[in-house]
């Protein structure tokens, strides 16, 4: 029995995109399993445990009264699973460096000025581990970038450490690929913030 090669192109197809509905489906499930289906009530300097490094810019933490997503205000960091030639690796090297960051004796604590929550229900703040700014110190590493679409309070620290880490083409400033796509993303949001 010979089996066409469209029966085979479409079983591909079907099969392929069976994968991609599971895999997405899976992901939405596992980030609500990390958030706590109550009112989220913290106050900010208030101590966490980290419970997942989701990327270069969110981190499932345990609180008093449940568990939740931080976004990390301020920074922008490239996609862990991006497998475009030049950018992949740098999420992953962003996400063991903040993991590496937040494996610490000190005391992990979030600072915001205002209780926000995103869309996503993530709350929108800063995490220290002890009095380092984890934040600022991924900045200052190279491994992520001042994500300024929005202003943010510590701004002009992360610009500077932005900077920095520039001028001795640390991390992401020493790939010309990474720097013209970072290029991009800042005249978008310069575009966008100045539209409002």
């Amino acid at each position: 029995m010979e089996v066409s090669p469209n029966v085979v192109y479409w079983t591909v197809v079907v099969a392929l995109l069976a994968c991609s509905v599971f895999f997405v489906v899976d992901v939405q499930l596992r980030k609500r399993s990390w958030q706590s289906d109550k009112q989220l009530q913290v106050n900010s300097g208030e101590p966490v445990e980290v419970l997942k490094v989701i990327d270069g810019d969110e981190v499932s933490v345990k609180h008093a009264h449940g568990t939740f997503v931080v976004r990390l205000l301020g920074v922008k960091s490239f996609n862990p699973s991006a497998n475009e030639p030049g950018l992949s690796g740098l999420g992953a090297q962003t996400m063991q460096a903040l993991e590496r960051i937040l494996d610490s004796k000190k005391p992990i604590t979030v600072h915001f000025k205002e209780f926000k929550q995103d869309k996503a229900n993530r709350l929108l703040a800063y995490i220290h581990v002890g009095d380092v700014d984890v934040g600022e110190r991924l900045v200052k590493g190279g491994f992520s970038v001042a994500y300024t679409r929005y202003p943010f309070s510590r701004e002009n620290d992360y610009l500077a450490a932005e900077l920095e880490a520039q001028r001795e083409a640390k991390g992401l400033w020493a790939n010309e690929k990474a720097v013209s796509r970072v290029q991009g993303w800042k005249g978008s949001w310069d575009a966008q913030r100045q539209d409002g």
